[in-house]
C-alpha cells in the first residue's frame, strides 16, 4: 500500500531549525532622508506542494464511515494530493473504512471534514486519535484490529456512495451518448446554434461487471459538444436529455476520460476521479436509467459537419470561357446558402416519419402543445409554432418563416441572391392555401387545410360520454319537438349584430388570424391574436412585420 506511492513522496516538508527567542529592541524613528529603497522579499517556496505539518514523518491511519458517501469524499481529498496509491477501501460491521499512508496533520484534517473517525496504527493495532496534538503512541482502549477490516475495491466504494444530484452550471463542452438513429438530428441540431461537434462510435462494457449484462457492451454514438465562443445552453442539453436512450454528461480529467451525468455528481470531485481510471481507459458514471459503463473507442472522431451538413457534389473540370465558346451566360439560379448570421429564429420544425414518433413524447404537457399546429405530409411533416417557441426541441430541422406569407427557409440559411418579398412571391408562387418549405436542393409544398392541433399526435378522441339526466327531464326533452320553427330576425341594424354575433369567438378568431398570416397580412394576424387575448403571439407577429418592412 505504501511501497510505490510513498517513493515518490520522499521529499518532505522543510521543517525550520527553532531558532532561539529574540529580544524585543527599540527601533528609533530613521534620520531625515536616510531611507533607502526596499530590498525585495523573497517568496516563499515550499518544497512540497502541501503546507508544511508539524510532523516530519508519514503514518499509517485509518478511518471508520458511516455513510459510503463520506468515505469516497476523503478518499478524493486524499487521492487528489497523493494518488490513488496512498489509501485502500474496507468494511467492517456495516461501516466504510480506509487504511492510509499520509502525513498524520493533513490525514486528520481530512478524515474529521468527512465526518470520520480517526485511528492510529500502535504495535500492529490501530488506535483512536484524540483529534488535537501528537497521534498516539500508545496502545489506548479503543482499537481495531487491522484483520477485522475486509479489503473493498475503490470502485465498489465508488458504486456505493452513487451520485447526487447539482444544479446546473455553464459549461463550454459537453457530450452526448445516444443512439445512431438520433444522432443525426441531435448534431444537426447543435451545428445550427453555431457549436463545434463531434462524432466517435464508441462500445460500452458494464463498469461493475453486472450478472447478466452482456461483457462485450453494444455500440453507440460518441458526439461531443464544444461552445467557441461562450457557453452552451443549459436548456438545450436539457432538451438533449430527453431524447430517448440518450445520456448528456460533462467531461471530467485533463485527458476527458471520466463522463458524468448532466445535473449528477459524486462525492470524490471529477478531476480526482480521473486518477482511477486505468490508462488508456474512459468510465461513464450515471443514473440506473442509464448505467455506468467502460467507454471503448472504436474509431476516430469526426467533424460532425461531414456527416449531417454535407451539400451537393460538383464535378471538377477545366475553367472555360462561355462568351469565347458562344453561349450565353446562364441566368443566375436562387439556391439556399448557409448563413449562421441570418435568420436565428424558429417558426416551424421539419422532421421526418423517423422523429415524428418521438414528438409526441416532447410535446405532451408542454405548453407548447396549446400553440404549434402540425401539417401532415409524405415523407415530410411541418410543425408551426411562432416566435421561438420550438427552439428548445432538439428533433427535426428548424425554420424561419422568411415571407409573404408562409414561406419558410432553414434557420441559419438565406437565399443567394437575396430576393424582395414581390420577387419571392412570384418566384415560389406562394398563396394563402399552402405553406413552402425552402430545401437545399428542392422544395416542399404543404396544403394547409390538412393542417391539425399539434396535440392531436396523441389525443384523437376521449372516452363515451353518457348525459346523466333524471328520468323525468328525459321525457319531457322527447316530448319536445325537433324541429322547432325558425325565428325570424328582426329587420334594421338588430339583423346584423345577430348574424354577427359568433364571429367573435376564439376559435373563429385564430381561423381568421391563420389566413391571414398565410396571406402575408401580418399586422391583421397580430391584431386578431390580440383580440383573442393571445398578446405572444400577437408580439411575434408584429416582429415578422417590421422585420420584412410591412
Amino acid at each position: 500500500m505504501t511501497g510505490r506511492r510513498r517513493d515518490q513522496h520522499q521529499t518532505r516538508p522543510v521543517v525550520p531549525e527553532r531558532r532561539a527567542a529574540l529580544a524585543i529592541e527599540r527601533v528609533d524613528d530613521p534620520e531625515p532622508g536616510a531611507a533607502g529603497p526596499v530590498a525585495p522579499v523573497e517568496p516563499f517556496a515550499p518544497a512540497y506542494r502541501i503546507a508544511a505539518a508539524p510532523f516530519a514523518s508519514w503514518a499509517e491511519l485509518a478511518a471508520g464511515f458511516p455513510d459510503a458517501g463520506a468515505a469516497l469524499a476523503c478518499a478524493g481529498h486524499l487521492i487528489g494530493v497523493y494518488g490513488g496509491d496512498c489509501l485502500r477501501a474496507h468494511t467492517r460491521a456495516g461501516e466504510w473504512w480506509l487504511t492510509m499512508s499520509v502525513e498524520p496533520d493533513h490525514g486528520r484534517s481530512a478524515v474529521y471534514a468527512a465526518g470520520g473517525v480517526l485511528y492510529a496504527l500502535v504495535d500492529g493495532r490501530f488506535t483512536r486519535d484524540r483529534g488535537f496534538g501528537r497521534l498516539p503512541a500508545t496502545v489506548g482502549r479503543d482499537t481495531v484490529e487491522p484483520d477485522s477490516l475486509a479489503d473493498l475495491p475503490l470502485l465498489e466504494l465508488l458504486r456505493e456512495a452513487g451520485l447526487r444530484p447539482i444544479r446546473g452550471v455553464p459549461r463550454t463542452a459537453a457530450t452526448l451518448l445516444l443512439p445512431g438513429r438520433v444522432a443525426a438530428g441531435a448534431m444537426r441540431r447543435a451545428l445550427d446554434v453555431g457549436l463545434e461537434v463531434s462524432f466517435q462510435p464508441v462500445r460500452l462494457a458494464p463498469l461493475f461487471g453486472d450478472a447478466g449484462v452482456p461483457t462485450d457492451g453494444h455500440p453507440v454514438a460518441r458526439v461531443d459538444l464544444t461552445a467557441p465562443d461562450g457557453v452552451i445552453s443549459p436548456t438545450l442539453l436539457d432538451a438533449f436529455g430527453r431524447l430517448p436512450l440518450t445520456l448528456v454528461a460533462r467531461q471530467g480529467g485533463p485527458d476527458r476520460n471520466v463522463l458524468l451525468q448532466h445535473r449528477r455528481a459524486s462525492p470524490m470531485p471529477d478531476a480526482h476521479l480521473a486518477l482511477l481510471v486505468e490508462e488508456g481507459g474512459s468510465w461513464v458514471l450515471a443514473d440506473a436509467a442509464f448505467g455506468c459503463w467502460r467507454l471503448m473507442e472504436l474509431a476516430g472522431p469526426q467533424d460532425a459537419a461531414d456527416l449531417v451538413m454535407a451539400g451537393p457534389g460538383y464535378r471538377l473540370r477545366d475553367s472555360g470561357s462561355p462568351a469565347a465558346a458562344g453561349e450565353a451566360p446562364a441566368p443566375p439560379v436562387v439556391r439556399v446558402v448557409a448563413d449562421r448570421a441570418a435568420n436565428r429564429r424558429s417558426d416551424a420544425m421539419l422532421l421526418t416519419d423517423a422523429e415524428l414518433g418521438g414528438l409526441a413524447a416532447l410535446l405532451e404537457g408542454h405548453p407548447v402543445a396549446d400553440l404549434a399546429e402540425i401539417v401532415y405530409g409524405d415523407t415530410w411533416h411541418l410543425v408551426m409554432a411562432p416566435g421561438g417557441l420550438l427552439e428548445t426541441f432538439p428533433v427535426g430541422q428548424p425554420l424561419t418563416c422568411i415571407g409573404p406569407g408562409l414561406l419558410y427557409i432553414g434557420r441559419g440559411r438565406r437565399l443567394s441572391p437575396e430576393l424582395p418579398p414581390a420577387a419571392r412571391r412570384r418566384i415560389f408562387a406562394t398563396d394563402p392555401e399552402h405553406a413552402i418549405v425552402l430545401l437545399g436542393d428542392r422544395g416542399l409544398r404543404f396544403r394547409l387545410g390538412e393542417r391539425r392541433p399539434v396535440w392531436s399526435l396523441w389525443a384523437v378522441s376521449g372516452p363515451p360520454m353518457e348525459t346523466q339526466l333524471p328520468g323525468d327531464t328525459v321525457a319531457a326533452l322527447a316530448a319536445l319537438d325537433p324541429q322547432p320553427p325558425v325565428r325570424r330576425l328582426p329587420a334594421g341594424p338588430w339583423r346584423r349584430l345577430a348574424r354577427d354575433a359568433g364571429h367573435d369567438t376564439p376559435d373563429e378568431l385564430l381561423r381568421q388570424a391563420l389566413v391571414a398570416e398565410a396571406a402575408g397580412d401580418l399586422v391583421a394576424a397580430a391584431e386578431l391574436h390580440r383580440r383573442r387575448g393571445d398578446p405572444y403571439r400577437a408580439g411575434t407577429l408584429y416582429e415578422r412585420a417590421a422585420e420584412q418592412g410591412l
